[in-house]
């Protein structure tokens, strides 16, 4: 699990996320891994097209490297992109401020009736 964190992470975070790994079922995993592979969400791209997007990256991220965040922000130009640099792929933990400000803006602007679409 560790090397899911990026830079600095809090080592009560690592392992409350060593927790809920030690509790998931094997298959559950092996369901969710499969599911993974053969999934190409390609095809609903057009429908973002008309709604605010939003990418946000851990540079450090071993398991979705940002190269390919930054391939889906080519593929939804319309998207903002954050690139967060000592941050891997447990965002919740690593940028919860920062993903807690772009869920924030995406509702404001839901709400507002306003898209940057």
């Amino acid at each position: 699990m560790r090397g899911l964190f990026g830079d600095g992470a809090d080592p009560a975070d690592v392992e409350a996320a060593c927790e809920q790994v030690a509790a998931t079922k094997l298959t559950t995993f092996a369901a969710f891994y499969g599911a993974l592979l053969g999934v190409d969400q390609r095809a609903g791209f057009p429908a973002l097209e008309r709604v605010r997007v939003s990418i946000v990256a851990g540079r450090l991220d071993s398991l979705m490297p940002v190269t390919r965040a930054r391939a889906l922000r080519v593929a939804l130009p319309h998207a903002t992109f954050v690139d967060i640099a000592r941050s891997g792929h447990m965002l919740p933990w690593e940028a919860t401020d920062v993903l807690a400000e772009e869920v924030r803006g995406l509702l404001a602007e839901m709400r507002a009736g306003t898209s940057t679409a």
